[in-house]
């Protein structure tokens, strides 16, 4: 093989001029048979049949407002400041009016208002109405909570510290919340690379319970109350 390519850089040398040519030729054919197959982009994305797809079919039916996703920006103010002040909120104000001008972007909402203040008490408030339900039937307490992990990319984007501040998670010692971003995709690769965790991950659906929210009784009176935001002076 080394003689070869010996041999064809010293061709390449001498008919220099030529090889160049050639190159230019082919590069051009190329071009003009790019354009000619497909001249336009296209940013469709739709799978057919698949599940993500009928999963983005029911939302479109359901739920539009949903159906194209969100996508988090994260703010930060320095240390010591806060992202409500004057300084900042400009920015911010502007940063949002930019993207709802964006004709690809839905709908853009501000983090300094009471709507997304609200939006955040729901979704705060469900998830930690789950975790209060799972507790009861458990029949256990927060002090005996060993762990609690936050998963996905809403554990991906907040603090275990906020986490805990605004309810989202039982009030636990600090040291006891884990942040591990993408455990499904984690898991996954685990699985696919040991044959003794895929085995542990296939025993796993047989002792798990699956609980339905949604029809117990006492789902209501549990969210009401996980939607205000406890004191701080209730933080271990």
């Amino acid at each position: 093989m080394t003689p070869l390519l010996y041999g064809l850089g010293q061709i390449s040398v001498r008919h220099r001029r030529v090889v160049v040519a050639v190159w230019i030729v082919l590069f051009v054919l190329l071009a003009a048979a790019a354009r000619n197959v497909g001249p336009d982009l296209n940013d469709n994305l739709t799978l057919p049949g698949s599940d993500s797809q009928k999963a983005t079919d029911l939302l479109q039916a359901r739920f539009p407002a949903q159906a194209n996703g969100t996508n988090p920006v994260v703010l930060k103010a320095p240390k010591g400041a806060k992202i409500t002040d004057a300084k900042y909120k400009q920015p911010i104000d502007a940063t949002i009016a930019a993207f709802k001008k964006d004709p690809d972007v839905r709908d853009a909402t501000s983090p300094l208002t009471q709507k997304d203040i609200r939006q955040l008490q729901f979704a705060k408030g469900s998830i930690a109405t789950g975790i209060q339900v799972l507790m009861n039937e458990m029949g256990i307490k927060a002090p005996e909570l060993q762990e609690v992990m936050l998963a996905g990319a809403f554990g991906s984007y907040i603090h275990p510290d906020s986490a805990r501040t605004i309810g989202l998670v039982p009030p636990v010692p600090l040291e006891r919340i884990r942040a591990v971003g993408n455990a499904a995709g984690e898991g996954a690769k685990i699985a696919l690379l040991s044959y003794r965790e895929r085995e542990a991950a296939e025993g796993m659906p047989a002792r798990v319970e699956y609980l339905e929210l949604s029809g117990r009784e006492d789902f209501n009176d549990l969210f009401m109350k996980a939607l205000g935001f406890p004191p701080l002076d209730t933080m271990p």
